[in-house]
């Protein structure tokens, strides 16, 4: 069953940002380098417990999913929890300490290295999805496959195929992690809830790209 409907390509909302690139940006840890995107399914053994980015607090509460310059789907609890409420999707969500950007260096912290009043923000975790499905419609989509790790490498038209069980609210295809969806319940969730900093891209929009 064709599902061009039922799922969206959840984008960032950049139309808050003003003069600024990013609302977040990651401060950097060895590895970091090979964590862009968050989009596998394995391991990030560079991955510290607790990720910490420099951001405007001004924009920064204002949204939910925060773009970063890392792009990392990074989500409000709140966020998560909705689409969590929705349906379960195996995830691992690090923690992630937004620091107030408008605060020099020497005025975040005390002697005790104890952050001081507004410095810190902790209501955003980085989630990583564990488990990516075979969604990819073969035969009516048009992409270029790559014959030794059988992941698509280009897509100029996208057809999804609805699984048996129907699609989980956030997910990522097996064939071609880089993209983040959500399904059509999800997205109602969202929307419901208020939550601020998304778009929702039809695959047909992507299609005419």
């Amino acid at each position: 069953m064709n599902a061009t409907n039922e799922v969206y390509i959840l984008e960032w909302d950049l139309s808050h940002l003003g003069d600024d690139i990013y609302d977040a940006e990651l401060i950097k840890f060895s590895g970091w380098e090979n964590t862009v995107g968050l989009a596998l399914t394995e391991d990030y053994f560079s991955l510290p417990q607790k990720v910490y980015f420099e951001a405007n607090f001004q924009t920064l509460n204002t949204v939910d999913f925060p773009y970063n310059n890392v792009r990392w789907p990074i989500m409000s609890k709140r966020m998560l929890s909705t689409l969590l409420a929705v349906g379960s999707f195996p995830n691992k969500a690090t923690p992630i300490v937004m620091v107030n950007d408008t605060f020099i260096s020497k005025a975040r912290y005390d002697e005790q290295g104890i952050a001081n009043p507004g410095v810190e923000n902790y209501e955003f975790v980085a989630v990583q999805l564990l488990n990516h499905i075979e969604a990819l419609d073969r035969d009516h989509s048009v992409c270029e496959i790559d014959e030794e790790s059988l992941l698509v490498i280009d897509v100029e038209y996208l057809v999804l195929k609805k699984p048996q069980e129907g699609f989980p609210p956030l997910f990522r295809l097996a064939e071609y992690p880089v993209l983040l969806f959500v399904s059509s319940s999800g997205r109602l969730a969202l929307e419901n809830a208020g939550i601020q900093g998304v778009l929702f891209e039809s695959l047909a929009d992507f299609q005419l790209r």
